[in-house]
This record gives structure tokens, sequence and C-alpha cells, in this order.
């Protein structure tokens, strides 16, 4: 519910006032990202931010551009597939009706640091929470892949390091070998026998 009231949508509902629990769960999870430690005031400020931003959005979208790129970013997980790597790459038409579109607004006029910090907070969170479950079914597969029938015996410290290094298989390609060799021959005498020359 509290994530619905984002969505420009749903701005009409609630011109004239928020109900009292309006945003209450919603703040209750970003409060962990502010400094601000009073969940009362926070939850105040994010119903008086979202009012205010409400009450003015439609003259705010009028501002907002026509199109826009969506960044570029390289995808870290080799299964992606074409079609997502391809919509990652297009021109998106402007809506002016969308959580997207609040966040590109904010940005745009700088409104994120002093006006709406909290807000812009609350939009950041909605956009960044993921559509889908795939990440989470991948690490499933890896694991079946990693902890097969052969391999059932590993201890569960080797098997959450088998699936570390599955995970961020990028970030340890990128590790120089001759560090690692060096930094694993330093933990004991018969390491460096065998592994320092």
């Amino acid at each position: 519910m509290d994530l619905s009231l984002l969505s420009p949508v749903n701005f009409n509902s609630f011109k004239h006032g928020l109900p009292k629990t309006a945003l209450k769960v919603l703040s209750k999870n970003l409060i962990r990202f502010t400094v601000n430690d009073n969940l009362k005031e926070f939850h105040q400020k994010l119903r008086e931010e979202l009012l205010s931003f409400g009450n003015n959005w439609d003259n705010l979208k009028k501002s907002v551009e026509d199109e826009y790129d969506f960044e570029n970013f390289d995808s870290e997980d080799e299964y992606q597939e074409a079609e997502e790597t391809a919509v990652l790459n297009m021109t998106c038409k402007t809506c002016k009706n969308c959580a997207c579109c609040c966040l590109k607004l904010l940005v745009k006029y700088n409104l994120y640091s002093n006006a709406y910090t909290n807000l812009s907070l609350a939009y950041n969170y909605l956009l960044t929470l993921p559509v889908t479950q795939v990440a989470c079914e991948r690490s499933f597969s890896t694991l079946k892949f990693i902890k097969n029938r052969l391999r059932n015996t590993l201890t569960n410290e080797h098997l959450e390091a088998f699936m570390l290094m599955s995970v961020e298989k990028r970030t340890l390609v990128s590790i120089d070998d001759d560090i690692l060799i060096d930094r694993i021959g330093k933990t004991s005498e018969v390491m460096k026998k065998n592994l320092i020359m």
C-alpha cells in the first residue's frame, strides 16, 4: 500500500491529506538509510514531502523531457538474456505518470538534496526493489551445480566459499594469482614451502 502512494497515478487520491498510518511501513524500512533516528519525525517529514510533491506534480511534470535514455550498465550476470540487454540500451518515452519519471524530475532539479530528501530516498528504494526472483533462482541453480551428488560431503564453510567464488567470479578473475599465492603462503610454514619459491 505504501509504495503505491508513490505513483503519480495515485496523487489525486490524497490531495487533501494522507491517512495517519500511510507510509508508516515504508518509513520503518527507510529509517536505517538516514541519519535521523526518530521514526515518528521521519514518518511525518516523508508524509509532508509526498503531499507537497503530489500537490505540485501537475506543474512539475510539464518540465520532464519527452524521452530519456536508460543508463547502460554492464551486467555481471552471464545468463542475462539478449532481450533484456536490448531493453536497457533503448530510449524510453516518458509517460510522466510513473515513479521513474518522479525520480528523474527530482534529480533534474536537484530537489533530492534539500526539498525532498526523504521522498527521493523512497523513490530510490522503490526503483531498486527487484521485480523478479531471477537472481535468487540462479543462486540456487549454482548451488545445485556446486553441491551435486559427487560433492555432497562439502562442509558449509567450503560450500559458502565456493558459492561466493561462483557468484563473484568477475572479481575473482581480476585478482592477480601471484598476490593470492603470496598471501596464502604467509599463513603457514607448510604452505610457504609448497607455494613460495
